[in-house]
């Protein structure tokens, strides 16, 4: 039993961002500034190839090493492409608007509602591109096998992200308040989820190793029983 590396996704997600959004103090020329974003396609070839692996694990048996196991990319292909794909198509919306605008209006652009709302029909379009996958593949038994055509309502994930929206500008105490308690009640719950699978995985492994002791022990029970039972059997012929 290993738990899913979900922190390691969430940390290539992660440099993906940094790569395609950051622009460090050494890459002051286009040249460089250019070199720093490719580096956002090893974080992606990372994703990629951890996921053929685990997919091979799981499907087709293929043997990994235990140690090898936590590296391993375990989040579903769906999220990983919806994620990268969003990102790399943010990126070129905001290359986009930064030419059509100079960098001042650009960036006042990128703090407006109707930003927001781009970024969430694009995740949206995404979300509804690999439902209609997930649809075609649906009675693809080999696609099942690598995890695909099981999810046909992804695009249900999209309509939830189409009504996020980040509040710009202050906000009222109260709403502050309000918000900062509903957001502690939700990451509370998820820690508690995560507490759950740990706790759950562990009394696994431990009901398993008693049941395999259980096992061992009852076996030596039984040679011995049959070693006496042969014993008296010997000596009363």
């Amino acid at each position: 039993i290993r738990l899913p590396n979900y922190f390691g996704s969430i940390a290539l997600y992660f440099m993906i961002l940094l790569f395609l959004f950051t622009n460090p103090k050494w890459a002051n020329t286009k040249k460089k500034l250019v070199i720093y974003r490719l580096f956002s396609i090893l974080p992606i070839v990372i994703l990629i190839t951890t996921t053929i692996i685990s997919i091979g694990y799981k499907s087709f048996g293929w043997y990994i090493p235990t140690n090898m196991l936590y590296l391993i990319d375990t989040a579903k292909p769906q999220i990983s492409f919806l994620v990268v794909t969003y990102l790399i198509s943010i990126y070129f919306l905001r290359i986009y608007y930064k030419s059509k605008y100079d960098v001042k209006n650009a960036n006042r652009f990128f703090n407006g509602n109707r930003y927001l709302i781009l970024k969430n029909l694009i995740a949206l379009a995404i979300t509804i591109l690999i439902s209609l996958i997930e649809l075609s593949l649906m009675h693809n038994s080999m696609a099942k096998e690598f995890g695909f055509g099981l999810y046909p309502t992804f695009f249900l994930l999209g309509i939830i992200l189409l009504f996020h929206r980040p509040h710009l500008g202050k906000r009222k105490k109260a709403t502050m308040r309000a918000t900062i308690v509903l957001n502690t009640i939700t990451f509370s719950t998820l820690y508690i989820l995560i507490a759950i699978v740990i706790f759950t995985s562990i009394l696994k492994v431990t009901t398993f190793k008693a049941e395999i002791t259980f096992v061992i022990k009852s076996m030596e029970k039984h040679k011995k029983s049959s070693f006496l039972l042969f014993t008296k059997h010997l000596f009363l012929v």
